[in-house]
């Protein structure tokens, strides 16, 4: 597995439940309130809160893999607009699963 499917593996891990996916902001608290992502507090995510939790950016070279994760995972979504299909009232929990698994080979693929 290459860096990129690790990133990748590593934020649907942090979302692998539907209580830890959320939808409208990057990440939240226990008590619901909103946080970010790198934030201590932090219990659950959006798809690409969960890409920016995992990586914790601090260099311009894990941003450099965190913009390459997200493009792998537009991909997986046709293209379309990482937030608005994560917070689309028609997205599940199981969608967003499955577009990690199509992103991550994607990856391995290095298109």
């Amino acid at each position: 597995m290459n860096e990129i499917q690790q990133l990748l593996f590593d934020a649907a891990c942090a979302i692998d439940t539907p209580k830890k996916w959320i939808r409208g902001t990057l990440a939240r608290n226990a008590k619901g309130g909103r946080c970010g992502p790198c934030s201590r507090s932090a219990v659950s995510f959006c798809a690409t809160g969960a890409i920016r939790y995992v990586s914790n950016s601090t260099t311009l070279q894990q941003i450099d893999k965190d913009l390459q994760a997200e493009k792998y995972l537009q991909m997986a979504m046709d293209g379309q607009s990482i937030a608005d299909v994560n917070d689309r009232n028609s997205t599940t929990h199981k969608d967003m699963m499955m577009f990690f698994a199509f992103a991550i080979a994607l990856a391995g693929r290095r298109l």
